[in-house]
């Protein structure tokens, strides 16, 4: 069955490749499932693998692939390229290169070759987003619908499996700290959205579906940082244009603060005081054993290699991990990254999270008030909360939040494209002769 599935993968990416050239007003709608498909496959597995290892204990079980690849490539065949920002290009290849030095130095090429595959993946994401985007702010639009439509569906998700009785419930991706990353790279592009005026019903409920996710999951990492990424989107976007209408969202949303603050608490304290002291106890633990290996492999193990080489090398042992837990990656994503790919694996991947936010907070800073400033604040503060979020989590290594992670940075680096061009985000001459649209000033683009 996979094979019929892959094989139509190979029909599907031409053909919506050539629908695409003909009728390149559609590509909004590209974007749109772009966004809006990985929760699909996350519920339903819309996805095949030409080579799997379903019982392998490292996060990528084979090189998967899906209808979001061939959308990718789809919208990259039909669209221009675009100048990425030098230092975005330069931590992309730090990227690769650690990796690809981390895998020559490990003794087994397949489970590398996965997470290679996943990288390519999101590869392609990027420029897709970028490349869509910076050429019809349209395309940034429909994206943004389709995280927002997700959010919103996980939402109401949440609410049946708590209802249901679920301490921590997950969404659709199968633990709740999973859906709290995924949340992280969307909720705030829809708080400033809905602060500046944009998209207002569906970023607002959004915004609302954030909060019931990180309420329901009940983890107490994405309350936290959920709360200081919505106070920084704000505090990012007043400081960018004050108005009347954040003036009256401040007042309102210090009246729901006082709701929210206990409730959010009240989630915590779902969880036994005894399995929450447990819970970072382990973690420690599982630190140490990432240490030993990295003092023993300081050009890592491996891409997607951890779990293996912990346990037959005896760091779990040393470290007083317990058999439970030795299944499970290092809970930090730092850790995990320096122990599979080494110092420059490290180096390379806090390298490219600090140019991404570099590059949305020049977009902030040189947009005129509008849309693009907007996005560029919820970007910036998506980044970031993610990167801090990924110190007690090995979750952002997995495939959801890297194909939104990389749908961000497109979104930053589509912007800065733009900005370059000394104008806001605007349609290409042959959208506009394929949609018979007028040229759009740019007081209308920013609207």
């Amino acid at each position: 069955m996979k094979w019929i599935f892959l094989l139509g993968l190979l029909v599907f990416t031409p053909a919506v490749t050539f629908y695409l050239r003909a009728n390149r007003s559609k590509l909004p709608i590209a974007l749109f499932l772009i966004s809006f498909l990985p929760f699909i496959e996350a519920r339903f597995n819309i996805s095949a693998s030409p080579i799997a290892w379903p019982d392998w204990q490292g996060i990528v079980k084979g090189a998967t692939l899906s209808p979001v690849d061939a959308l990718a490539i789809a919208v990259i065949l039909t669209t221009s390229s675009i100048r990425s920002p030098l230092r975005l290009k330069l931590a992309f290849a730090a990227v690769v290169g650690a990796y690809v030095l981390s895998t020559a130095m490990s003794p087994a090429f397949t489970p590398p070759m996965f997470y290679g595959v996943q990288l390519a993946r999101c590869f392609l994401v990027f420029f897709a987003v970028a490349r869509a985007c910076a050429y019809d702010r349209r395309c940034a639009n429909a994206l943004l619908a389709g995280m927002f439509a997700g959010l919103i569906i996980q939402g109401g998700v949440v609410i049946t499996q708590y209802l249901g009785g679920a301490v921590q419930a997950p969404g659709w991706f199968g633990h709740q700290n999973s859906l709290g990353m995924v949340a992280h790279l969307i909720v705030y592009a829809a708080f400033a959205m809905f602060l500046g005026g944009h998209m207002r019903k569906l970023s607002g409920v959004a915004v609302v579906a954030g909060l019931i996710v990180a309420y329901g999951g009940g983890s107490r990492a994405t309350i936290a940082f959920m709360l200081v990424g919505l106070g920084l989107t704000f505090l990012l976007s007043s400081m960018r244009q004050w108005t009347g209408r954040k003036a009256r969202l401040a007042g309102m949303g210090f009246l729901a603060a006082l709701v929210v603050l206990p409730a959010m608490y009240s989630a915590i304290e779902r969880r036994p005081e005894e399995q929450r002291l447990s819970s970072v106890d382990l973690r420690e633990r599982m630190n140490n054993a990432a240490m030993m290996m990295v003092s023993d492999h300081p050009l890592g193990v491996g891409a997607n290699r951890y779990v293996v080489v912990v346990n037959m090398g005896g760091y779990s042992a040393r470290a007083n991990v317990e058999w439970t837990s030795s299944a499970a990656p290092v809970h930090n994503s730092y850790y995990l990254i320096t122990a599979e790919m080494g110092w420059p694996g490290l180096f390379a991947n806090v390298l490219f999270l600090l140019v991404a936010v570099t590059v949305a907070l020049k977009v902030r800073k040189r947009a005129p008030p509008g849309f693009t400033a907007d996005l560029a604040c919820g970007v910036a503060v998506a980044i970031t909360m993610f990167a801090i979020h990924s110190y007690w989590e090995w979750i952002s290594l997995t495939y959801p939040s890297q194909i939104f992670l990389s749908m961000n940075v497109g979104l930053a680096a589509a912007a800065m494209q733009s900005l370059s061009r000394g104008a806001t985000v605007s349609r290409p001459a042959a959208i506009r002769r394929a949609a018979r649209l007028p040229v759009p000033r740019a007081a209308e683009a920013e609207a």
